[in-house]
């Protein structure tokens, strides 16, 4: 079981049905609507690709300017798509065997960055990441990886 918040008023008993007539009725376990806070929790977790798939549904349901929507779809494509980045850097430092220590002062000097991508503030992860001096369990290869992957998926050149 997999649970996905969203800060989206909606209608639970017409989105449920949007959900099911987009073929992810199978998928849903429940769906809660506390306030603005709608919760939906799934009966596994969402890969990447669903994920977004799915914030898409959920968005294009929601009664708000369709310019905002527009938008609200893409900085959520963006936040998935920052903790993909994320998660790759953990699982590299994880098979790389980085002690727990290193990862703590990493995790300390990455949270601007960490916290531009978990919002997909992915322009402004660039320019931090730029701004980061290489260390030994950060090499510049490591860096330089990242800012292409960002930049590709911004269709930066």
């Amino acid at each position: 079981m997999a649970v996905y918040t969203y800060a989206k008023y909606v209608e639970p008993t017409v989105l449920a049905k949007e959900i099911a007539k987009a073929g992810y009725q199978s998928y849903i376990d429940s769906i809660h609507l506390d306030g603005k806070l709608l919760t939906i929790e799934t009966k596994f977790v969402l890969t990447p690709k669903e994920e977004i798939l799915f914030r898409k549904l959920v968005m294009s349901h929601i009664p708000v300017d369709p310019a905002v929507a527009a938008v609200q779809i893409k900085v959520d494509d963006a936040i998935v798509f920052g903790r993909s980045i994320l998660t790759e850097y953990a699982a590299m430092n994880a098979l790389a065997k980085v002690p727990s220590a290193v990862v703590a002062q990493i995790i300390v000097s990455l949270l601007p960055i960490q916290a531009s991508l978990q919002s997909g503030s992915l322009y402004t992860a660039l320019d931090l990441m730029s701004k980061i001096p290489p260390s030994p369990y950060l090499k510049k290869t490591t860096l330089d990886y990242f800012i292409a992957k960002i930049k590709r998926y911004l269709d930066i050149p």
